[in-house]
This record gives C-alpha cells, sequence and structure tokens, in this order.
C-alpha cells in the first residue's frame, strides 16, 4: 500500500519507477534487488489480487518508462480512504471468498 501512498502524493503526475522504489523501500524498510519497473509492476498486481481488483482504472503508465500516474483526485481520494480502512480493520474474506472484504463504498470491483 506504500505504492499507492506514494503515488496519492503526486496526483495526475508521472513518478518515476526509480523514486516509486526508492521510496516504497524507506517506508517499508524492505530491500529489493529487483529492476526498478519490474519491482513496481509486482507491487501493484500484489495490490491488484489481495486488495484492489480495478487498481488498472486508478494507475496507469505511458508505457515509455515515465512510472506510474494515479489519476484523477476523486480517485485518489478513495484510495486515501482505502488506506485508512485497511489500517483500521482485520484481514477478511468477502462473499466471493476471494478478495479481501473491503467495503461497497471503496469497492472497484
Amino acid at each position: 500500500m506504500a505504492l499507492l501512498a506514494c503515488l496519492a502524493e503526486q496526483i495526475d503526475q508521472f513518478v518515476p519507477y526509480r523514486d516509486l522504489k526508492r521510496e516504497v523501500l524507506a517506508r517499508t524498510g524492505g530491500g529489493g534487488g529487483a529492476e526498478e519497473a519490474t519491482f513496481c509492476q509486482k507491487l501493484k498486481s500484489r495490490i491488484k489480487v489481495e486488495f484492489v481488483p480495478g487498481i488498472d482504472r486508478l494507475i496507469v503508465t505511458s508505457n515509455k518508462g515515465d512510472g506510474y500516474r494515479l489519476r484523477a483526485e476523486g480517485e485518489a481520494k478513495a484510495v486515501e480512504k482505502l488506506l485508512m480502512w485497511r489500517r483500521t480493520r482485520s484481514s477478511r474474506f468477502c462473499s466471493r471468498g476471494c478478495r479481501r472484504s473491503i467495503p461497497a463504498r471503496l469497492r472497484w470491483c
């Protein structure tokens, strides 16, 4: 979720993969040996599977190595709500049993 937090700080601006990787590792205290774009893509894929199935509508890339961009301020506010909700709730599964439980007002699927 640190990836979304980094992107939410620079709404509608491309953030280079290098900067995203550095910030995510600094916030999480982790280490990563993968190339920057691969690192960011794996994070985005993990978020898509575990938390936000519709993340492809929120985060876009130019396909030219510019990095990721979080679209539209309204959607960024929804991401902030999701981040706050995840910090205050325990993990549960939804009725489909395939995704973690997320309130309907924050769901993108």
